[in-house]
């Protein structure tokens, strides 16, 4: 049991949200699933300092289609930061982390955001190799059969040709959560009702992998900031700093 002055200062964020006045015995409850919260995110996240001075991400508060920008920007290997594909690498190895995932040092590749209705989407220049980027930054819910249509056609309707040529070819969506318990839905990846039931029922195993801002994308940001604070870059070190922040602290 809590003492009475816990208990009245938790009482007064449950009444904040709407709660209205509960007693300790809510109170206690309410620390208890607290708790168990923080030990969640202690167990799958790394340990954080607390965040000091401003944060220019956390001041504007982007949105989600300013995230899909700031993510292509940085992925993008023509991007104005000046480091050619090298962020784009970093991604493929600390995001993406498939050692399946074929990168030839002669691949060029087109990296976009908010066309065709998808978030990111990363492919080579003969569409062998694609890596589409769900972006859930607002904690949005799935759409119905949202992942099934992006991966239809965004990703079959461009390599189905290939493969029957004998060409080999990679797709990968990539579920991107801010919150460590969403996942997508079990109806995102089906088929729609109304479509050709001659199309697989749903998107292929292994095609959908749920990465988290707090820790693939934050270590891939921090591994971009070591590659140029080597370079002495100050100002893209400081721009990945933030941006690295605003995700884990």
């Amino acid at each position: 049991m809590i003492d009475s002055r816990k208990a009245e200062r938790l009482n007064l964020l449950l009444r904040a949200y709407g709660g209205g006045k509960t007693g300790a015995g809510r109170a206690t409850r309410y620390a208890g699933i607290a708790l168990k919260r923080r030990e969640a995110f202690a167990f799958r996240f790394p340990n954080i300092e607390p965040e000091t001075g401003l944060n220019i991400f956390r001041q504007l508060e982007p949105s989600e289609t300013q995230h899909s920008r700031i993510l292509r920007d940085l992925l993008d290997p023509r991007g104005k930061h000046g480091y050619g594909d090298a962020f784009l690498r970093l991604f493929f190895k600390k995001a993406l982390g498939d050692t399946e995932f074929p990168v030839a040092d002669d691949d060029r590749w087109t990296v976009s955001a908010e066309t065709e209705r998808f978030d990111v989407r990363i492919q080579n220049r003969n569409s062998s190799r694609i890596i589409i980027i769900e972006n859930k930054s607002n904690e949005a819910g799935d759409q119905p059969n949202q992942l099934y249509r992006y991966w239809f056609s965004g990703i079959y309707q461009r390599q189905w040709r290939l493969q029957k040529a004998g060409i080999k070819v990679y797709a990968k969506i990539l579920y991107a959560s801010p919150d460590r318990g969403k996942q997508p839905d079990a109806q995102t990846k089906t088929r729609p009702e109304s479509w050709d039931s001659a199309l697989p029922k749903s998107v292929p195993e292994g095609t959908v992998k749920v990465v988290y801002f707090q820790r693939e994308i934050a270590d891939w940001l921090e591994a971009c900031r070591e590659h140029v604070s080597a370079q002495a870059d100050t100002n893209m070190s400081f721009y990945l700093k933030q941006y690295t922040d605003f995700w884990r602290l």
